[in-house]
């Protein structure tokens, strides 16, 4: 009987051991995963600035290409005066189409910043079931 219980010990016990390794792995995945999902929002956020910036400097640049027309329009007021309307109206459509772009990105990093709140929460209720698994 003695021996019968130190095996059955010995066997729960390389039981424990190979439930604490799979763990051990899982968390390892998981806390990967999460690494590589930081990794991936940084990323983002970097691109999101370098866009942000790039489009608001050619939003600048065009704002004030538009006021440099409507002061040439101005100061040639004889001159072809459709020709420059249409110039303007070209840089109006230019900006727009960048404030548009704008729009679309923000748009774009709201849906990446909710996608990695749902990653988080994904891996959260994973590590409180292995934790309560574990326990």
């Amino acid at each position: 009987a003695a021996e019968r219980e130190m095996a059955a010990a010995a066997a729960a016990e390389e039981s424990l051991r190979s439930r604490e390794t799979a763990l051990a792995e899982r968390e390892r995945d998981v806390q990967e995963q999460l690494a590589s999902l930081q990794a991936e929002k940084a990323t983002c956020e970097r691109d999101h600035a370098m866009l942000m910036g790039t489009l608001q400097e050619q939003s600048r640049k065009l704002e004030e290409e538009r006021r440099e027309f409507e002061r040439e329009h101005a100061q040639r007021a004889a001159a072809s005066q459709e020709q420059m309307q249409v110039r303007i109206a070209e840089v109006e459509e230019r900006e727009a189409a960048i404030k548009q772009l704008l729009r679309n990105l923000e748009a774009r990093d709201n849906e990446l910043d909710a996608r990695a709140q749902e990653l988080c929460a994904d891996t959260a209720s994973r590590d409180a079931r292995l934790t309560a698994r574990e326990s």
